[in-house]
């Protein structure tokens, strides 16, 4: 998916602060150059842009267009849940474009890495933004994080997010 070719890049910036940021803005970002473009605009402060990978805009159009519509999405939308929601999505959108480059490269460790730090970002936001509230996530919101999860842990937790309860025992979903 993610190759090293073009002067575009996907960037990773684990120090980023906003000047308008909350308590609910994770500290470190995996952003894509679109994305980070739009955030300086808004205010973001780059402190270190830890990794840079490249990819082929002209055999991938889609993927800035996926960004930006996840953008303007956010900004449509009233509910602090729904903004959180987009802006995790674009999140790992970028972090699983990583974890891929890594496994093409054979860095099973930076592999390993993304794969938890996916995990943990969709717990930090279920348990922050969802506050243990049942059924706040439409289906079509659980389907897509299901996709990107890797562990049973969270999995129960879009479970209960979605009024299913804890998967059953021996269920994980390998990614």
């Amino acid at each position: 998916m993610v190759r090293k070719k073009n002067k575009r890049h996907i960037q990773s910036t684990p120090s980023a602060t906003s000047a308008s940021a909350n308590e609910t803005q994770p500290k470190s970002l995996t952003v894509t150059d679109t994305e980070l473009q739009e955030l300086i605009h808004q205010g973001l402060i780059v402190d270190e842009v830890h990794e840079v990978l490249s990819y082929n805009r002209k055999s991938m159009p889609w993927v800035d267009n996926f960004i930006r519509l996840l953008i303007e999405l956010e900004k449509q939308s009233n509910d602090p849940r729904e903004k959180s929601y987009h802006a995790l999505m674009r999140e790992l959108f970028s972090m699983k474009a990583f974890r891929d480059a890594s496994s093409q490269d054979g860095l099973i460790p930076k592999v390993e890495y993304y794969r938890n730090k996916i995990d943990d970002r969709i717990i930090d936001f279920i348990t922050q933004i969802g506050k243990g509230k049942k059924g706040w996530l439409s289906r079509g919101s659980v389907a897509t994080l299901r996709q990107v999860s890797t562990t049973k842990r969270v999995m129960d937790l879009l479970n209960i997010a979605e009024n299913k309860g804890p998967e059953t025992r021996g269920q994980i979903i390998v990614f």
